[in-house]
């Protein structure tokens, strides 16, 4: 067999594609939004972060550990005629308490020590709804590019910091009606899932014997139901159906419809029964295939990240 002959492995690249809340904002000082416009708001986030010393973090939930953005860069791209701006981030995780790193030696992580990386990226494009400046609803599409290099939820957390922290743009501010209103006109929703977690702290499971030497006790709770081809009053009903906070702390419902995803989470802080925060958001999931040459010498290269995102927005785009 020839060299030629041998295939090539290929690797997918997920891209999830979130989009920030509506925001009506006609007839404003300069006559309405632009794209341009949007971009350089962005821009002058940006600037502004780069400028002052402190980091923006945020400790993992229950945990030590910390993230820092340590630095974000804009490089600006046009898709189609529309001007975006490539994100590229720089963060890294640090209070490393435990662990190690190998080389020649064998290196103990000490707590000032920072493990990240230079390169997650998301692509931020501008969009805006309505041509009269009277009326008209802007927001951000967001599309976060998932290397394969890297653990998702931190490609995710990642993203989400820049854009919550920084740039002050949510993704958690879909209205729940909206998902409703679309829902019902689908009539069935193909797949729905439930996902139930509950975290207590409770010493009574301990033996009264080992009592005296005890100095944390915490229980967790996991619970998953999966349906499909759900009718829409039976799933608004599971919406709105709340028996379950008795036993469980938070829920999440995923609702999968073609490449979109409605991911509604609703938890009750432990420290306060009587809070809750619910969070709503909608993701359209796409993904791409690289080859394993293409993984090695242009994962990371600007102009082969915007070549692979752009069909994934013109397929959400349209």
């Amino acid at each position: 067999m020839s060299i030629s002959d041998i295939k090539e492995k290929s690797f997918i690249i997920k891209v999830p594609v979130y989009s920030s809340e509506l925001i009506l904002k006609g007839n404003d000082l300069f006559g309405g939004v632009t794209f341009n416009d949007m971009i350089r708001y962005a821009k002058k986030k940006i600037t502004e972060y780069q400028l002052q010393e402190s980091k923006v973090s945020k400790n993992r939930r229950n945990k030590v550990q910390k993230k820092e953005i340590d630095n974000v860069e804009c490089i600006d791209c046009k898709i189609g005629e529309r001007p975006c701006a490539l994100l590229k981030i720089s963060a890294y995780n640090t209070n490393l308490l435990d662990g190690y790193l190998e080389t020649d030696q064998k290196i103990k992580l000490k707590q000032e020590y920072k493990l990240g990386s230079d390169n997650y990226y998301l692509l931020l494009v501008p969009n805006i709804f309505g041509v009269n400046a009277n009326d008209y609803k802007h927001q951000w599409i967001i599309l976060v590019y998932e290397d394969p290099h890297k653990d998702t939820q931190e490609i995710i957390g990642t993203a989400k910091l820049v854009l919550n922290k920084i740039l002050n743009i949510s993704t958690s501010n879909i209205k729940l009606p909206e998902i409703l209103e679309e829902l019902k006109r689908i009539k069935n929703v193909p797949e729905l899932s439930l996902n139930f977690t509950s975290l207590t702290n409770d010493d009574n499971e301990v033996d009264a014997k080992y009592r005296s030497y005890l100095v944390g006790s915490s229980f967790r709770k996991q619970k998953e139901d999966k349906f499909k081809n759900m009718p829409y009053k039976k799933t608004e009903e599971v919406i709105n159906d709340f028996s379950y906070e008795k036993d469980y702390q938070k829920r999440i419902i995923k609702i999968l419809v073609g490449k979109k995803e409605y991911r509604i989470t609703r938890d009750q802080r432990i420290e306060a029964a009587d809070k809750i925060n619910e969070a709503v958001e909608e993701i359209y999931n796409e993904s791409i295939g690289i080859s394993e040459t293409e993984l090695n010498e242009r994962i990371y290269e600007p102009s082969f990240i915007i070549e692979k995102l752009t069909p994934v927005l013109q397929n959400y785009l349209s």
